[in-house]
């Protein structure tokens, strides 16, 4: 198409500038600029789609296979059992986990399950980080 294009503009430099261009040549140059941008659209349409699946692929896999695993090891490392029997809560202070101290046991249990969460939902931002947000950066926006 754009060699069709270079051959008529160069005979009609070479026949010089009062040769008349026929209106269909006009209309031709038109319609193949369209074709070429609904074209361009349709190209960035199936991209985007793609990354899209990947990106829900890779979510998927966060919240069935990497998420459970985690869970699994954190429940023990940070010790959520004992948390809820009351049997332990985590020592701001010292950055450890110690007994808890009467009469605050129940909010200091509180306190320690919200530190708990939080260092999950911290874990699960840092993993979605990771493989999520590379796959947004290549993705190309139609203007």
């Amino acid at each position: 198409m754009k060699k069709l294009l270079v051959i008529l503009l160069a005979l009609v430099s070479l026949t010089g500038c009062s040769t008349k261009l026929p209106t269909e040549i006009v209309t031709l140059s038109s319609g193949m600029a369209q074709q070429l941008l609904s074209s361009q659209r349709s190209h960035i349409t199936l991209i985007q789609s793609y990354f899209q699946v990947i990106r829900q692929q890779r979510e998927d896999w966060i919240q069935t296979v990497w998420l459970q695993a985690y869970l699994k090891t954190f429940i023990k490392t940070g010790k959520l059992e004992e948390t809820v029997r009351g049997e332990v809560i985590w020592d701001h202070l010292n950055k450890k986990f110690t007994a808890p101290k009467a009469p605050y046991q129940d909010v200091q249990k509180f306190d320690t399950l919200m530190v708990w969460t939080g260092q999950v939902q911290k874990q699960l931002a840092k993993k979605r980080r990771e493989l999520v947000t590379p796959l947004n950066n290549q993705v190309t926006r139609p203007k």
